[in-house]
Order: C-alpha cells, then structure tokens, then sequence
C-alpha cells in the first residue's frame, strides 16, 4: 500500500500550465501549480495518513486543496506510522521516516525511505538500529540530511548525518563541543549550509539552545540564535527562504506562567529577529513554499480532542494568514506536538528518547 502513496504523489508535482479564455484578443494567463505533502491523524491508532496539498496560482487567485491518498487497488486511504514527509523541491521525489518498515521489507525501527513520485525507485536511505528521523532533500535532490539517534554503544546523543539518497556516503558531521542533541536539519537553497537546532553546554557558551549554522561538511559552525541563555526558550524547527537570506522558525516560550509559541523570520545570520504570529495558540514547524510560509497551529482549536492542530499559511512579513484544514483530526508537517503533547504519546516517545528528552 505503502508503494502505492508514492505513485499517488505523481500527481502533484509542480509544473506550469496555459489558461486560455478563448478569445485570441485576451492574453493567456500562465498558472502554476505547487504541492506539498503533510500528514493527518489516522482513524487507527498511532497511524497517519500522507495528505496532498496543492496550491493553484492564477494571476492574484490562488486556489488550494488537500487530498488523502488512497490506494487505487482497494480505495483505502493509505496508513502508516510515519514521522514526517517531505516533497523535493522540483516536487519529483518524496522522503518519509517510518516505522516498521513496508510490506515488502519490515522492520522494528525508525529509517528514512525515499521514492520516485512516479511510484518507482523506492529506497530504504537508512536501515539500521538507530532513529533516523526528519529528513530533507538537498535543493538538487541528490542528498539527504536528517537526525539520528545513535546510543551510547557508538555515540551518545542525536547527530546531523548527510547520505546520498541512495543510501550510500554516509557522513556523520562534526558537532559543536558540548553538544547534547540536535533537530530538524535542514539545507539552504544554494545546498552550501544546513541549518538546525542544537542544543548542549560547553564552557563558552555555558547553556544553549538556538539555531545553528554550518557548512555542509559540518565546519564553520555559528550560533545565531540562543535565547535558552537568558530563559526557557528555544528555537526550532528551521527553514531557508528560496533566496537563501532569511530563515523562519517556531520559538517555544516556557519562561511565563504558560507556554508561548510563535513564528519569527530573520536574516540568515541571525539578525533582524521579528515575530510573524501573535501569541494565539502554539504557533510551530514552518515551511516555506515559494513566497509563502505554512505552518501548524492550534489557534482555533477546531479538534480539541487532538490537540486542535490545523495547516495554514501567511506571507513571509505575516499578512494574509490564512487557514487551510479544518476537521477534527490533527493535520501537520511532523507528528512531533502529536506525540509529545497528546494522550497515548507514550507509545511514540519510548522510539524516541532524544525528543522526550528536549521537551524539558
């Protein structure tokens, strides 16, 4: 079934198309269509069921629709235990983390698949006892970078690890002194740094937690942001703008009475910090796409009994935000808030003990 999600996706990927009115004296108004892929609360215990969104843009219209992938043999929305999903940016390929592997090829642990959206050429990147998790694409499809957590038998700790989407080249980055764990590795556009949150204590920079950046090989390694060093807050969660200049990401803000979450953007080295949401619900995971920021937020609560999680959208200087799902089942990028924050999240938890341990 499995198999059959990534000849779904085929239908999604990004592509120009003409719009003609019929009449020779109006001028053809180009359209595009962009996607993304998300994940929905399945009806079945510790599942989800991969989403596809797609954005339609004509001149100033933009039309947007989300579609469960079924398998066309039975008609059954697909289910999976799965951790996050991610479409290439030329919308070609598609990674996922899962656990228990495909029906071809089980397993009782966490690795990193990736497949062609024509439904051909799905690989297991990763197949090993470790918990790899939230891949990304390099830009040009080639690489993939992702977390791992590795026990003290090897390592100690959760690592940046690059590899070739073949599976080969496994490359282990050099980390900070210090460094306790890491999250959500991500590459810029041009592919020459990875940004990520890390977090640990050494002696200079005592005890931290912000956004890092680095080059690819792991060297040149820059804190640039650090709020854990004056409370208890961290940043998490990052993602490039298409030119590379700036970065957004969700900050998490447990130094009042309750918890604060929000989306900033800022320069790419860290400056200009501005806030982009309003201390409305738990604001998290934002992704870019084109010129638009999605995100997941529980702002209005529309599911209480999942956490009220919902996709929506905003320009990159906050306006226009926009929500894009509305249903009783909890939608987003990740399952991380699901598993964390929501009844039955132990179950979850216990196949990551990197994450449980971040959420002090």
């Amino acid at each position: 079934m499995r198999k059959v999600f990534f000849a779904s996706l085929v239908l999604i990927l990004l592509a120009l198309f003409c719009v003609s009115c019929g009449n020779e004296s109006k001028p053809i108004v180009p359209s595009q269509t962009s996607a993304f892929a998300f994940l929905r609360e399945s009806s079945t215990a510790n599942q989800f069921i991969p989403v596809l969104g797609k954005f339609v843009t004509t001149g100033n219209n933009i039309v947007f629709t989300a579609t469960e992938v079924k398998d066309p043999s039975t008609g059954e929305v697909v289910n999976a235990h799965m951790w996050s999903i991610v479409l290439s940016a030329k919308g070609d390929k598609v990674l996922l983390d899962l656990w228990g592997g495909t029906v071809d090829h089980p397993s009782e642990q966490w690795d990193i698949w990736v497949g062609n959206a024509d439904g051909t050429g799905l690989v297991q990147v990763t197949n090993d006892s470790y918990q790899d998790l939230m891949p990304q694409f390099s830009p040009d499809g080639t690489k993939v970078v992702y977390n791992s957590y590795r026990g003290c038998d090897v390592f100690c700790g959760e690592f940046i690890v690059v590899r070739n989407v073949d599976g080969t080249g496994e490359q282990v980055l050099p980390l900070l002194v210090g460094t306790e764990n890491t999250w959500a590795p991500t590459f810029s556009p041009d592919g020459s740094k990875i940004a990520v949150e890390i977090w640990g204590y050494n002696e200079t920079l005592g005890e931290f937690d912000g956004i890092f950046t680095m080059n690819t090989d792991g060297t040149n390694q820059q804190m640039i942001t650090n709020p854990w060093a004056e409370a208890d807050v961290w940043d998490e969660m990052p993602s490039f703008t298409k030119d590379g200049s700036k970065i957004v990401f969700n900050r998490v803000d447990y130094s009042s009475e309750s918890r604060v979450e929000n989306v900033f953007i800022m320069n790419a080295d860290g400056s200009n910090v501005t806030m982009l949401t309003d201390n409305k619900g738990y604001n998290l995971d934002p992704l870019i796409l084109g010129d638009m920021i999605l995100l997941n937020s529980n702002r209005d609560d529309t599911a209480s009994g999942s956490g009220g999680y919902e996709i929506y959208r905003m320009n990159l200087d906050g306006s226009n935000f926009t929500r894009l799902t509305s249903n009783a089942l909890f939608d987003g990028f990740c399952i991380d808030r699901y598993v964390s924050e929501l009844a039955g999240a132990a179950q979850h938890l216990e196949h990551h003990p990197a994450k449980s341990m971040h959420h002090r």
